[in-house]
C-alpha cells in the first residue's frame, strides 16, 4: 500500500492511496486532549477501565437510541440494529421531542450504552425542533459536568470524536469521572452506518475493535467501497480500550423476565426453547401488534401477521422455525413487538 498526495500535489497531505482499502488491524485511541491534566485523566480511565474489566463497575444492561429530526425516517431500523446488543432499549425519534433538555434527562438514566444521532461539531451536539427553525445544544463539555452513568458512546454525530482537538466530545464522554470508557464516532463528516455489522458481533461476545474491524471489512465486501462511501466512513475511530466487551468481562448477561412499555407487557418464556416460544402480553388497551423475530445479524427470520388485540392479557406461540419449515438452529434472537406505535424488543438464547 502506498500512499499519496493527490489532491493540491505538494501540500504535504497524504489523502490518497493505492492498494487494498480494508483494515488489517484495530486500535483504539486514549488521548486526553484539554480533558485535564493528562497524566491524572489516564490514572482515572484505566482505574475504570480495569474495574469494568474485573466485574466491579457494571450498569443495566440496557441502551438508548436518541435521534434527531433528519434520519427519524430511519429509527425504527436503527433502535432495532442497537437491540441486537441491548433488546432492552429507550427509543426517542419525534421531530419535536428530540431537544437537549430531553438529552440530559435520560443520560441521567443508569444505562450501559448511548446510541446518539445529531449534527454536531466537536464541540457540540445540535438538537432542531419547532419543524427545523430553532434549536438547542448539549455541549461536549456536559458529558464531564453531567457526567452520565454510561459505559459506552456511538456517535452518529460528524466530527465529534476528532481526538486531536482540544476538548472534543468523544474524549469528554470517556475521560469523565466516574463512568464512560469507550466511544466510537467519525473525526470529520461521516459516521457509521449498516449498524448490523457492527452490533451483530458484539452480541455474539466481540470486543469492540472485533466488532469494529468486522464491521468496516462488511461495508467493503458486502456493500461496497464506492467513492462516497470512502468519504464518508473513512475517519471513524474508537476511542478508549478497543479490547472491551459492552456485555461484560466476567459476569454472565442477566436477561430480565419481564420488560414493561407504557403499561404494556411482554412475557417471554422459554421452557419450550427447542421449538416455540411462549408469548404473553398483557395490554391495558387496545393495540395493533406485531411480532417479527430476528437472527443475529439482524435478518427476519418469523413473521407473525398484524393483530389488532383488545385489552387483557394474550398467549401466542412462535414456532421456532423459518419461512421453509425448517426448525432453527441453535443461536441467539431477537423478538421485535410493535404495539401500536411503540417497539418493545426482547433477546432469546435458543439450545439445543
Amino acid at each position: 500500500r502506498e500512499w499519496l498526495d493527490t489532491i493540491n500535489t505538494g501540500n504535504g497531505k497524504y489523502d490518497g492511496h493505492t492498494g487494498t482499502t480494508k483494515p488489517e488491524i484495530y486500535i483504539g485511541r486514549i488521548t486526553p486532549n484539554g480533558t485535564g491534566a493528562d497524566t491524572l485523566m489516564l490514572r482515572n480511565y484505566f482505574s475504570k477501565d480495569h474495574n469494568y474489566r474485573s466485574g466491579l463497575h457494571l450498569l443495566p444492561k440496557r441502551a438508548l437510541v436518541f435521534i434527531d429530526d433528519d434520519w427519524y425516517p430511519w429509527g425504527l431500523q436503527w433502535s432495532h440494529d442497537v437491540s441486537l446488543l441491548f433488546p432492552d432499549t429507550t427509543n426517542y425519534w419525534d421531530p419535536e421531542t428530540t431537544r437537549a433538555a430531553l438529552y440530559r434527562t435520560r443520560l441521567d438514566t443508569a444505562q450501559a450504552w448511548v446510541s446518539v444521532f445529531a449534527h454536531s461539531s466537536p464541540a457540540v451536539h445540535q438538537f432542531y425542533f419547532n419543524n427545523y427553525t430553532q434549536y438547542d445544544f448539549y455541549y461536549a463539555s456536559e458529558y464531564a459536568s453531567q457526567n452520565p452513568p454510561a459505559h459506552f458512546y456511538n456517535f452518529f454525530a460528524c466530527s465529534f470524536c476528532r481526538y486531536t482537538q482540544y476538548n472534543n466530545g468523544g474524549g469528554r464522554s470517556i475521560f469523565n469521572q466516574s463512568y464512560g470508557v469507550g466511544a466510537i464516532g467519525s473525526t470529520k463528516t461521516g459516521s457509521m452506518l449498516d449498524f448490523n455489522y457492527f452490533y451483530g458481533p458484539l452480541a455474539q461476545g466481540k470486543t469492540l475493535g472485533q466488532a469494529f474491524k468486522y464491521w468496516f471489512e462488511c461495508i467493503y465486501d458486502s456493500v461496497g467501497m464506492s467513492f462516497d462511501r470512502l468519504c464518508w466512513h473513512y475517519g471513524m475511530t474508537l476511542l478508549g480500550d478497543p479490547c472491551l466487551k459492552p456485555l461484560g468481562h466476567s459476569t454472565p448477561v442477566a436477561e430480565d423476565e419481564i420488560d414493561v412499555l407504557h403499561g404494556d407487557q411482554l412475557l417471554l418464556l422459554n421452557s419450550l426453547a427447542k421449538r416455540q416460544v411462549h408469548i404473553t402480553f398483557t395490554l391495558h388497551t387496545a393495540q395493533p401488534v406485531n411480532l417479527i423475530m430476528y437472527d443475529c445479524v439482524g435478518r427476519p427470520v418469523i413473521e407473525l401477521p398484524d393483530q389488532q388485540m383488545v385489552a387483557g392479557t394474550h398467549d401466542l406461540h412462535m414456532e421456532l422455525k423459518d419461512i421453509s419449515g425448517r426448525l432453527l438452529p441453535s443461536g441467539v434472537y431477537v423478538i421485535k413487538a410493535m404495539v401500536g406505535s411503540q417497539l418493545l424488543t426482547r433477546k432469546i438464547v435458543k439450545i439445543e
